[in-house]
């Protein structure tokens, strides 16, 4: 394969004139460089000579390409994720050997970017200079840089420059929200200069004709950035200003609805974009809020749980299926439930064929009493017959509730036939395996596990059930079934928690629960990051160098703030949002991939399970420097600690819960006191990672060393409390003959299912960085196909 190449095409303030124009437009090239040379040296050499005019206006004719040379990419790429101070003198080796590579050229941008960090503006001028020569697509954003170095070196002039030169270049860049916010925000230092001052002078341009897109006064600028890039954060901030100076301005308060609708107090912000101009029109005789801006406004309203007022806005939004099913759902969550009816009713009517009218068709079947039911029933299994499984359960209770066993039956023998591999047809057979194994039926039991697991295989209710079904048919005396059962487990779930559990019944050596936490494994961690499955070159450059604050700001302004990404683009917002430290949010909107229910969606989402990128968003290896210190002086598992992390704060380091644990693995105050103490620490704080590591990583050695061990009682303990497990087992003869059952059997059902997920976390970290689990799983797999 070829070298990979990035590429980013930039505004030019000059459009080409037609070919039979060619004459008057290279004229008119020329003119235009002319006089933008004259007014940019006028002011650029009188602010900082001809060094700072030539640095603010060379991105004009900088190389847009970048080159990316596989065997150049590893160094830089792995430095970018270590501290500015322990990546400093390799970066600079690489910056100064002069051979205008691309990693000398990622190097002296994080060179610059570091120094920016410790305001030395001056030492990140000298990384920057001639920079966009060979780094061309990263042009804007070096030229954002500069003007920062500009304003850290004590050169105001000279970023008043540098930031007006950006906005010129890039006007429809991202990147020149930023020249925006510096040029006209509330804390810009350049408040007190006139407007005309601070933004670049168009008029110079305006002679090219009504062609040129830079035709208009200065307010041009805001225009370009309400439209072509509106949900930036400084765009919003500044929207924000403006409306704190003058709140009568409604274009601006839609822009908030339509892209900042998680913003604080946003539904005050709607209140009173509703309340004044509700049937307000403008000077053409157009609606001021239109029927898409209404739709935008619902789901506000709907996000906030405000379903009254998100009914009434969803049905000023353009009448489609979709805002109509709304409409109806949002009244019968405000409690108006005749209301609610009627809208079902006109759902059905007026769009018969549509996918919601099978969904109202149900509620209004809920609405009925038991003979009314029927007709709706019926009407959606006949109207709707890709989709009616969810009917015929419903029609077969129905039945049963008027004591006609034998039609139920057959409701859900049709249900089973032609719809088996559905999740209403799951549910049912999960609650038959359930019904019969608690009677003691393990033959029954052990048959519908089987056909759940072939007509089901990828359900979660498979993990559960076909796990129990492995150890019924070892019960039974059936071996070979149990194992074949077992690796279908992991062949179809690998990363769960029954996987490992079923790989521990297949006598693989990966540790039980009396044997893992003193397992201290060899780890492979990642060295860099992969690419970006979505977004321009831009983001995707800066995420790969760690400059994740400005891929996160980049990214918002590309991406405007839609009701549903596509697969690829939530892939990548939530690898952004793991890097920028919302790590919950992140992992919580890549796991939302599995909930796509569109065919294609769908596919894109399987393809994505078999990267091991995908897998390695969702159990991060963060923190394990730390993680792996303590957990070896503390000679436990780290693979088990990290797996708390997760599970407890998704790596929110300063997390507080409603018992108020704290920090990552979410101590109270009180057990960190204590094992500050017997670390021998004379000040600690719960907030900060390293400290929290170290005493969390105690406390759970100390558990296993008063519970013998087991890391199963250890983790219950971490939720539940020592005490109550204690007394779980003395329940059961003061030993556990069935560490599976007990699982099962833990009377808190928050601390059952936490068990099952910190042990589940910890088998898929031990996959994806133990080196010889995968090999495993790879020959289970291939065996199952």
């Amino acid at each position: 394969m070829g070298p990979s190449r990035l590429v980013v095409a930039r505004d030019r303030p000059l459009i080409p004139g037609r070919p039979r124009r060619r004459k008057r437009a290279r004229f008119a090239l020329t003119a235009a460089v002319v006089a933008l040379l004259v007014w940019a040296g006028n002011a650029l050499v009188a602010a900082d000579g001809w060094i700072g005019y030539w640095n603010a206006w060379r991105p004009f004719w900088a190389n847009n390409t970048i080159e990316a040379q596989p065997q150049g990419e590893a160094p830089v790429l792995s430095l970018a994720l270590q501290s500015p101070r322990a990546r400093q003198e390799p970066l600079r080796s690489l910056a100064e050997r002069g051979d205008r590579s691309l990693a000398s050229d990622r190097a002296r941008y994080l060179l610059a970017v570091d120094a920016i960090a410790r305001e030395d503006g001056e030492a990140a001028l000298r990384w920057l200079r001639d920079l966009e020569w060979a780094y061309g697509a990263m042009a804007p954003q070096i030229a954002q840089q500069r003007a920062r170095a500009y304003e850290l070196a004590g050169r105001p002039a000279a970023a008043l420059q540098a930031w007006q030169a950006l906005l010129a270049h890039y006007p429809y860049d991202p990147v020149a929200a930023e020249a925006l916010y510096a040029l006209l925000g509330n804390d810009s230092p350049y408040r007190d200069r006139p407007l005309e001052q601070r933004l670049p002078d168009t008029a110079w341009i305006e002679r090219l004709g009504p062609r040129s897109r830079f035709a208009g006064s200065q307010s041009r600028y805001w225009q370009i950035a309400l439209s072509h890039y509106p949900s930036h954060p400084k765009v919003l901030r500044l929207i924000e200003q403006r409306l704190q100076a003058n709140p009568e301005r409604p274009q601006l308060m839609l822009a908030l609805v339509r892209h900042s609708r998680d913003a604080d107090g946003i539904i005050g912000i709607v209140d009173k974009l509703v309340e004044r101009y509700r049937n307000a029109e403008r000077d053409n005789g157009e609606p001021v809020i239109q029927a898409a801006d209404w739709e935008a406004i619902a789901q506000v309203y709907w996000q906030a749980r405000e379903y009254g007022k998100a009914s009434i806005a969803y049905a000023r939004a353009p009448d489609t299926p979709e805002n109509a099913y709304q409409v109806a759902l949002a009244l019968e969550y405000a409690g108006q439930q005749q209301d609610a009816k009627r809208a079902y009713q006109r759902l059905v009517r007026e769009f018969p064929q549509a996918e919601q009218s099978f969904e109202a068709l149900l509620h209004l079947a809920d609405f009925a009493s038991d003979l009314e039911t029927l007709p709706y029933l019926n009407r959606a299994i006949a109207d709707f017959p890709e989709q009616a499984a969810e009917a015929l359960q419903a029609k077969a209770r129905t039945l049963e509730g008027l004591n006609n066993q034998k039609a139920a039956a057959q409701a859900r023998q049709r249900l089973l036939d032609e719809y088996g591999d559905t999740a209403v047809a799951t549910q049912y057979r999960t609650r038959q395996i359930q019904q019969k194994a608690k009677a003691g039926e393990l033959e029954t039991a052990l048959n519908w596990a089987r056909a759940l697991i072939e007509q089901n295989p990828g359900s979660r209710s498979v993990r559960q059930n076909g796990f129990w079904a492995g150890k019924w048919a070892l019960q039974l005396g059936r071996e070979q079934q149990a194992r074949q059962t077992f690796r279908d487990i992991i062949a179809h779930h690998p990363r769960s928690y029954y996987a490992w559990r079923s790989a521990v019944m297949l006598d693989w050596d990966v540790g039980d629960f009396d044997s893992i936490a003193d397992r201290v494994p060899e780890l492979s961690l990642p060295q860099r990051r992969p690419p970006l499955p979505a977004g321009t070159a831009v983001v995707g450059e800066l995420y790969r160098l760690a400059q994740d604050s400005q891929a996160w700001q980049r990214w918002q302004g590309e991406v405007p703030n839609a009701t549903e990404l596509g697969v690829e683009r939530q892939f990548a917002q939530g690898l952004l949002r793991l890097a920028i430290g919302e790590r919950r949010q992140g992992i919580a909107e890549i796991e939302a991939l599995s909930e796509r229910q569109d065919p294609q969606a769908r596919a894109q989402y399987r393809q994505y399970r078999q990267q091991r990128r995908y897998w390695e968003a969702l159990y991060p290896p963060l923190y394990m420097e730390v993680i792996q210190a303590s957990a070896q002086q503390q000679q436990l598992n780290p693979l088990l600690a990290i797996s708390i992390i997760r599970q407890e704060s998704g790596f929110k380091s300063d997390a507080r819960s409603s018992a108020n644990a704290v920090g990552l693995m979410q101590l109270r105050p009180d057990t960190g006191d204590w094992a500050a103490r017997n670390l021998g620490l004379e000040s600690h704080s719960l907030t900060d990672p390293q400290d929290n590591i170290r005493m969390g990583v105690w406390f759970l050695r100390w558990l296993h060393r008063r519970l013998d061990g087991n890391s199963l009682l250890a983790i219950a303990s971490y939720n539940a409390g020592r005490s109550n497990v204690q007394d779980w087992v003395e329940e059961r003869g003061g030993s556990i003959e069935d560490a599976d059952r007990f699982v099962e059997d833990i009377p808190f059902p928050e601390t059952r299912d936490y068990v099952k997920q910190v042990l589940g976390n910890y088998w898929s970290y031990r996959q994806l960085y133990h080196p010889s689990t995968p090999n495993r799983l790879t020959q289970a797999s291939a065996a199952k196909r």
